[in-house]
């Protein structure tokens, strides 16, 4: 009789979870409280190559809190139009870079790339063509490649790089899942996690994307769960802002990138 009861009240207990999450999601979803709004898996991809990229030929909208964007991504896997063959007229740029060259947050047009474009045009008789090459969250170990692999078959008559300094942390992080041959790097592989096939990780993936709750509460708790040790090259994306380097540590962190910049 007393299991009979156990038994009861955890069916009860359960069925008030069920409730209460289903509720919750309601009333998220339509005060708009959690940002759940960007499923970015409709237009972003882990990459054996690029260790993550843009997926060719796709579209989606892009929304958060504070904005609601179009994403129209080419053959390429770029945010850009189609390019063909150079015109004998044209004078082609590359532009490669992190999410600040792909225009995260703002539409195509408005990307700096663009701008760039339109400006160059509007005060010349030449035919400029700026082919935007930036993903999120790349660096120039990824940009080598990239260009390597895809841009320098666009034929540029020149190439521009956008530098940051979250570039040190990443050329840091994505160098130790680089692949080599011949002294020239070939791959940088997606950095999976422990356990990433499991049941459970396939369930917190697909809360994370379609889940109010899961985020709202996600947002709040990720300062708690996700490690940042200030000036530690392996945590700290702007390590190469703090104020308490040397010299030497300035140097030894921009060598990171000094080998790829130079490729």
């Amino acid at each position: 009789m007393r299991l009979k009861r156990v038994f009861k009240n955890l069916a009860v207990l359960a069925t008030s979870f069920v409730i209460t999450f289903i509720v919750a999601e309601f009333l998220l979803a339509a005060f708009d409280v959690s940002a759940l709004k960007d499923d970015a898996s409709g237009y972003r991809k882990s990459d054996e190559v690029f260790h993550h990229s843009l997926i060719p030929n796709s579209a989606a909208e892009f929304k958060t809190d504070e904005w609601n964007i179009r994403y129209n991504i080419n053959s390429l896997g770029f945010r850009d139009k189609e390019y063909g063959i150079k015109q004998e007229d044209a004078f082609r740029i590359l532009v490669l870079g992190d999410s600040i060259t792909e225009g995260y947050g703002v539409e195509i047009e408005d990307s700096y790339p663009k701008q760039f474009e339109s400006m160059l045009n509007n005060n010349s008789n030449k035919n400029y063509e700026v082919i935007n090459m930036g993903v999120a969250s790349y660096s120039p170990i990824i940009e080598y490649l990239v260009l390597k692999r895809k841009g320098l078959d666009l034929q540029p008559d020149m190439v521009v790089l956008h530098y940051d300094w979250t570039d040190i942390h990443d050329d840091y992080k994505y160098a130790k899942l680089s692949t080599w041959d011949a002294g020239d790097i070939i791959a940088i592989k997606p950095d999976l996690q422990p356990g990433s096939t499991s049941l459970f990780f396939s369930l917190r993936d697909f809360l994370s994307r379609r889940s109010y709750v899961y985020q709202f509460f996600a947002q709040r708790l990720a300062k708690l769960t996700t490690p940042l040790i200030p000036g530690d090259i392996a945590t700290d994306r702007l390590i190469f802002t703090r104020d308490n380097l040397t010299s030497d540590d300035y140097e030894k962190l921009f060598n990171n990138s000094a080998s790829h910049l130079l490729k």
